[in-house]
């Protein structure tokens, strides 16, 4: 080996062994002044990533430490059997954290306390709310969630639970989970070559093992949703509000998922039900009710009783529910649900609460 070589090689090494120095320490760092929380989440061709099948963690930020799982489907949920028993009514829970409802002990999740007051409603019979939440997915990825699982469970209601970072469906756009054909939305499985393969099982061990990895991601997301809020800004501004607005390619994507999801309900034999619970203006409000008006979806606004408790019912640091918020939540809309599970051609009259 001639003398430059061995000297290139020599500094090559340098270089790398002081890249691996900083990485470790900026591990160390993170890990000692701003531990991230776990992201016990895995590659999934349909929704681009999905929970981890019986993955048990603590989930802890400044305000709560909550002692979590994910059952054998990847559920924030108690265990579930694929069977829907006989006589039994199910209720599918979509969305994205809100629902997921990582922040919360199970008990206090806004799918368990609507269960228990849905099972009052209809004593004679056995009564599911299943949580098929994920944290992060919009409007597309929880449609595709439902045609990819919660589908097989054969609800008899769904109810989606729309928050006001839905329209900027981040999942969707990066890992381009639809297409449009016709102008329609077609969703799509995600496909990756060999070379994807092998990034992904990186980016998963990562995920799973490098709190700076975690930080740097929140990063890179809170860069993104800043730039969109700018853009959002300058849509407001040109129209003469404050609110935030998103683009006209945002609402149509809602609208198609909303479309589909709707129609994968009905050929399930189930109802849609589409619950606003954070908003970020008039207009957001105006045009989510429009659209679901003109899908012939039922929709309710939560914001008003969210507004009317005294409260606190959010967390400081990332903005969830506390248990108050759940509370509030599946007390509001049990009554519509039961009504959409005793509509005509459903189940018997449901008894009183």
């Amino acid at each position: 080996m001639s003398l430059k070589l061995r000297e290139l090689l020599l500094r090559l090494g340098l270089v790398l062994a002081a890249l691996a120095a900083a990485a470790l320490l900026f591990e160390l760092g993170v890990r000692a002044f701003d531990p991230q929380p776990v992201a016990p989440y895995r590659f999934a061709p349909d929704t681009y990533y999905e929970p981890i099948p019986g993955a048990q963690f603590v989930y802890g930020r400044r305000e709560f430490r909550v002692q979590a799982r994910f059952n054998d489907f990847g559920m924030r949920d108690s265990s579930r059997r694929l069977d829907k028993p006989a006589e039994s009514l199910r209720v599918a829970l979509m969305g994205d954290s809100f629902a997921e409802a990582l922040q919360v002990p199970l008990d206090s999740t806004m799918a368990r306390r609507l269960e228990s007051d849905l099972q009052r409603r209809f004593p004679e019979r056995a009564v599911e709310v299943l949580n098929f939440g994920v944290s992060g997915f919009g409007t597309v990825a929880t449609t595709a969630r439902y045609r990819a699982l919660a589908s097989r469970f054969r609800p008899d209601a769904v109810i989606y639970l729309f928050v006001d970072n839905d329209p900027w469906d981040v999942v969707a756009t990066d890992a381009r989970l639809y297409e449009i054909r016709a102008g329609k939305m077609v969703l799509r499985p995600v496909a990756l070559g060999p070379a994807g393969r092998v990034a992904r099982t990186g980016l998963d061990f990562a995920k799973h093992h490098l709190h700076a990895y975690r930080f740097l991601r929140h990063r890179l997301l809170v860069l993104h949703e800043s730039r969109a809020l700018t853009a959002a800004q300058a849509r407001a501004a040109a129209a003469g509000t404050a609110e935030p607005l998103p683009g006209e390619t945002a609402w149509l994507r809602v609208r198609q998922a909303l479309d589909i999801l709707r129609d994968a309900a009905t050929v399930d034999g189930a109802r849609l039900l589409v619950v606003q619970a954070t908003t970020r203006g008039p207009d957001m409000d105006a045009r989510l009710a429009g659209i679901c008006a003109d899908l012939a979806i039922p929709f309710h606004d939560l914001r008003p009783a969210l507004a009317a408790d005294p409260g606190p019912i959010q967390f400081a640091v990332d903005g969830h529910w506390r248990a108050r918020g759940h509370d509030i939540a599946s007390r509001e809309i049990a009554p519509l649900v039961a009504a959409l599970l005793a509509a005509p051609g459903r189940v018997a009259t449901p008894a009183s609460p």
